[in-house]
């Protein structure tokens, strides 16, 4: 997913107006803040795991480190709203906390 189609995503899913200005979501963490306070426990415990992957697959790297783009594709894959750009190659179910 490209940028616009996350900040739209979002915004969609959070019920917000998009015929108006949206935060931009990918490159705003007080936007992810607020976004990340939607999560029920259940999902917010799916989101660190997701964070998890995505973060901390990086040598030296830690969840509190993550970007507000890597905190955007967390979000939608929690609520299962992300869609992986076709021909990548990859299988996001083999990157799941559970298969690890």
């Amino acid at each position: 997913m490209n940028t616009t189609e996350i900040n739209f995503a979002i915004a969609e899913a959070c019920g917000w107006d998009v015929k108006g200005k949206i935060p931009d979501f990918c490159n705003d963490l007080n936007a992810m803040a607020v976004v990340q306070t939607m999560l029920t426990d259940s999902e917010e415990a799916e989101y660190d795991a997701e964070l998890d992957i995505r973060v901390c697959l990086t040598p030296g790297a830690f969840v509190w480190q993550a970007t507000a783009r890597q905190r955007a594709e967390a979000f939608l894959r929690v609520i299962g709203k992300w869609k992986d750009d076709p021909g990548s190659g990859i299988d996001a179910a083999e990157y799941r906390m559970e298969d690890r």
